[in-house]
């Protein structure tokens, strides 16, 4: 009896091999000792095959909404593409077989690593801080309540990707809404994840290219550089300046004119009219003769 009950426990955790001691008129504690080396072979083999799992990035189950792909905000909004930020729809009304309290993260990735992309079994693997290594991170960690269906009219909706300056270089801070250094072009989907490790995931949004700035030094200021239409106006300007500056001219020179030939004109009474009086109070004096 005790036999069979160590055959049956080998059948459940030997191999082939060890099931054919059965046949075997081996002692029973060697039986046992066999089936303690089955059972630790087994939970090895289970061990690492975990591990192995883990390290790939496999999730417990993983399942795409085939008619939700992330978008660019269509409300008509100032900056809703910068040089390191986008607005997308939050995705309300989505995940709907996914519980409140369950985290809705987004996964903001290049173009060319989509085709690669592996999904982790833990979403803070994927570090704003290693997006420049692997080309892909996790951000905006929230609970599912956070994005109900119903929402007022009035309410804007949207998420700014890139936000965050001040968590760039901190390691505690994995989730970080740090600012995308370079136009892209990125593509993005959101993932809801339960306690149990099951995944439900958006399709990957349409190409996001940001605004590329210039170099001012890339800038040429040469006047060959100029449009026909600039050289027209600067020339019309330059003869209407032309014009007014002789305008100009010419009024002070005619008002110049005019004061002095007035000045040359001098009123001179007739001498007929000139009264002569004669003082009676002084007296001439004889010379004397000495």
């Amino acid at each position: 009896q005790k036999r069979r009950q160590v055959w049956a426990r080998l059948q459940e955790a030997g191999s082939e091999s060890e099931r054919r001691l059965y046949n075997s008129t081996l002692p029973l504690a060697l039986l046992r000792k066999r089936l303690r080396e089955a059972e630790a072979t087994n939970t090895m083999t289970f061990a690492a095959t975990i591990l192995v799992l883990m390290a790939v990035g496999v999730p417990v189950e993983s399942k795409t909404l085939s008619g939700y792909r992330p978008q660019i905000t269509p409300l008509d909004l100032e900056g809703k593409i910068t040089a390191s930020t986008f607005v997308l729809e939050q995705p309300r009304c989505n995940f709907t077989d996914v519980g409140e309290e369950d985290r809705i993260w987004l996964l903001v990735a290049r173009r060319s690593a989509v085709k690669d992309f592996t999904l982790p079994e833990v979403p803070q693997n994927l570090s704003y801080q290693s997006f420049s290594n692997n080309s892909y991170y996790m951000t905006l960690d929230t609970a599912a309540v956070n994005y109900p269906c119903a929402a007022s009219p009035d309410e804007i909706t949207v998420l700014r990707v890139g936000t965050e300056t001040s968590c760039i270089n901190d390691h505690l801070r994995p989730d970080c809404n740090g600012p995308l250094p370079d136009p892209g072009p990125y593509k993005v989907r959101f993932i809801a994840r339960r306690p149990n490790g099951t995944m439900f995931m958006s399709q990957w949004s349409a190409d996001i290219t940001l605004i590329q700035g210039k170099n001012y030094t890339t800038i040429s200021t040469s006047p060959t550089q100029r449009s026909k239409g600039m050289i027209v106006i600067t020339s019309i300007l330059s003869i209407l300046f032309a014009i007014l500056l002789a305008s100009f001219i010419a009024v002070l020179i005619y008002k110049y004119t005019d004061h002095c030939g007035n000045s040359d004109t001098i009123s001179i009474r007739d001498g007929a009219t000139v009264t002569r009086y004669t003082t009676h109070h002084i007296y001439a004096h004889p010379l004397s003769n000495s």
